[in-house]
C-alpha cells in the first residue's frame, strides 16, 4: 500500500511538473526585453539602388541578356515585403528562376579552370597556376567564354558601385548573394592581367579588388561578408607575395605596393558589428511564432513534435535576452580586444557553460535554456575574430618582403627586429627560415596552421 501511495505522489508531481511547464512558459510569465536588446532592431532596406554593390551582388548569376543590377533590385524587393508580411525571406525555385533566368549558368567556364580550386590560405602559388592556365588557351577555346566575357564584365560593376549596404530585413533561411562566384572572377581578372605581363595593369587590377573587398569590410554588416572580405584579402595578399617573387619591380611597382598594402587598423579588425547583427536576426527569428519551433540551431534529428515541445517549453524573450548575455554581449567584447590581449584570452581556460539542471528542475524557459546550451557547445566566435588577426598578420608579412624588395636581405633581416613588423599575437619577430626563405608565425586558424610567404 505504501509502495503503491508513493508512486501515486510521485506520479502526481510529474503530472504537475509537465502540465506547469507550458503554463509557466506562457506570455503571460514572459521577461521584458532588455533595453539594448530591444533597440537591435532591424532597419528597412532603403539603399535597393544600382551603385549599391550588394545590390548588383545579388542579381550576379542572371542569364546574360538581363541587368544584374536589375534583377537584385527586384529580388531584394521582394524579400522585403516577405519580410514585412512575417513569411520565410526566401525565395522558391519558381521564383529564383523567374528572376534569373536558369540555374548553372556558369558552370561550364567554372569547371574549365581547374586552378580556382586552389586555396590561397593553404598554397602559396594560386596565382601563378591560374594564369599558366590561362595562358595555355586561346579566348575562343574556353569553355563558356562568352559567358565569362560577361561576367568579367559584371565584376567590373561590382566594382564600380559606390557602396555596399546590405539588407537587413533577413531570416535564418535568407538567399546570401553568391559570393563564390564573385571570388573567382576576381581571382580571373588578376590572372588575367598577371598572364599579360603587363605589371602596371596587373597592380591597377589588384589595387581595385583590395579597395572593393576592404570597403566590404568596413561597411558590410554580416558576419559572412566580413569573412568573405578577409579571405579575397588574404588571395589578394597571396598574388601580391607571388609578383614580388617572381618579378624585378621598378621603383614604380615598389610604391603602388606600398600604397596597396596599407596595414588593417582597428576598425576594420573589429566585428563586433557583425555579431550585434546576428543578435538583430535571432530576434526576429524567436519573434515569428509561426517558426519558432524551427529555429535554425535545432538539431535537424529532431523531429516535428521534439521541435513542439521546445517551443511549449521556451519563453521568446527570456530566450532572446540570454542569447544576448551568453553569447552575443562577450562576443562583441572579445571581438574588440587588440590582438595580443584576444589571443591571451583565448589560451586561459574556459568555464564550462550549464544553463538548465536535471533536479530540482527550472521550468522557465527550459527549452531556451537547453537551445542556448546547445549553441554554445558548438559555438566559436573566436575563429572568425582570429581570421581577422591573422589577416592582420599577413599584411605585416608581406610589408617585410615589401623591405626586401626596397633593399635587400639585410635590409630585411634588420626590419625583422622592428616592433611594426612583430608578431601580432605575442610581440616578438617572425619567423624566418634562411633556408627555405619563407617569413611567418603560427596562425590562430589551425586549419592553416602556420601563416608564411615564400620570399
Amino acid at each position: 500500500m505504501k509502495i503503491k501511495t508513493t508512486l501515486t505522489i510521485v506520479i502526481s508531481l510529474v503530472g504537475c511538473l509537465a502540465l506547469s511547464i507550458p503554463v509557466l512558459n506562457s506570455t503571460a510569465f514572459d521577461e521584458a526585453l532588455l533595453p539594448e536588446v530591444a533597440k537591435l532592431k532591424a532597419k528597412a532596406f532603403e539603399q535597393n539602388t544600382p551603385d549599391n554593390g550588394f545590390v548588383v551582388l545579388s542579381g550576379l548569376p542572371a542569364a546574360s541578356e538581363r541587368d544584374p543590377a536589375e534583377v537584385g533590385q527586384k529580388m531584394q524587393a521582394l524579400l522585403s515585403r516577405k519580410y514585412r508580411q512575417g513569411e520565410a525571406v526566401e525565395l522558391s525555385k519558381a521564383e529564383y528562376t523567374g528572376l534569373f533566368g536558369g540555374e548553372g549558368l556558369d558552370k561550364p567556364w567554372l569547371e574549365a579552370y581547374e586552378a580556382l580550386n586552389c586555396h590561397p590560405r593553404h598554397e602559396s602559388d594560386c596565382l601563378s597556376r591560374l594564369s599558366a592556365q590561362i595562358s595555355q588557351m586561346s579566348p575562343d577555346q574556353r569553355p563558356g567564354h562568352k559567358r565569362l566575357h560577361t561576367m568579367l564584365g559584371r565584376y567590373r560593376q561590382v566594382l564600380a558601385t559606390s557602396h555596399y549596404v546590405e539588407s537587413e530585413e533577413v531570416d535564418m533561411s535568407s538567399p546570401l548573394p553568391n559570393y563564390d562566384l564573385l571570388m573567382k572572377l576576381s581571382r580571373m581578372t588578376l590572372a588575367q592581367q598577371y598572364a599579360s605581363g603587363d605589371m602596371a595593369l596587373f597592380l591597377q587590377a589588384l589595387s581595385d579588388d583590395m579597395r572593393f573587398w576592404r570597403g566590404v569590410l568596413s561597411q558590410g554588416r554580416t558576419l559572412i561578408a566580413k569573412m568573405v572580405a578577409t579571405a579575397m584579402l588574404w588571395a589578394d595578399l597571396n598574388a601580391a607575395s607571388t609578383a614580388m617573387r617572381e618579378h624585378a619591380l621598378s621603383e614604380e611597382h615598389i610604391t603602388a605596393l606600398a600604397e596597396i598594402l596599407t596595414p588593417l587598423d582597428g576598425p576594420l579588425l573589429d566585428i563586433s558589428e557583425a555579431f550585434l547583427h546576428e543578435q538583430t536576426i535571432i530576434h526576429h527569428t524567436l519573434s515569428n511564432s509561426a517558426r519558432q519551433a524551427q529555429v535554425f540551431f535545432l538539431p535537424q534529428e529532431m523531429s516535428p513534435f521534439q521541435r513542439q515541445l521546445m517551443a511549449l517549453a521556451s519563453q521568446q524573450n527570456a530566450s532572446i535576452n540570454g542569447y544576448y548575455e551568453q553569447i552575443t554581449l562577450p562576443t562583441v567584447q572579445l571581438s574588440q580586444l587588440a590582438p595580443q590581449a584576444f589571443h591571451q584570452h583565448h589560451m586561459q581556460p574556459k568555464a564550462e557553460y550549464k544553463g538548465y539542471r536535471i533536479f530540482p528542475p527550472t521550468l522557465y524557459n527550459l527549452g531556451g535554456k537547453i537551445l542556448l546550451t546547445m549553441v554554445k557547445a558548438s559555438y566559436t566566435p573566436e575563429n572568425y575574430i582570429g581570421r581577422m588577426h591573422d589577416l592582420a598578420g599577413i599584411y605585416r608579412l608581406l610589408a617585410l618582403q615589401l623591405e626586401m624588395e626596397k633593399n635587400d636581405l639585410a635590409g630585411f633581416e634588420k626590419g625583422l627586429t622592428q616592433v611594426k613588423f612583430s608578431n601580432l599575437y605575442d610581440g616578438k619577430p617572425m619567423n624566418f627560415d634562411r633556408t627555405k626563405m619563407t617569413v611567418g608565425f603560427k596562425c590562430f586558424d589551425k586549419r592553416v596552421g602556420t601563416c608564411k610567404i615564400t620570399l
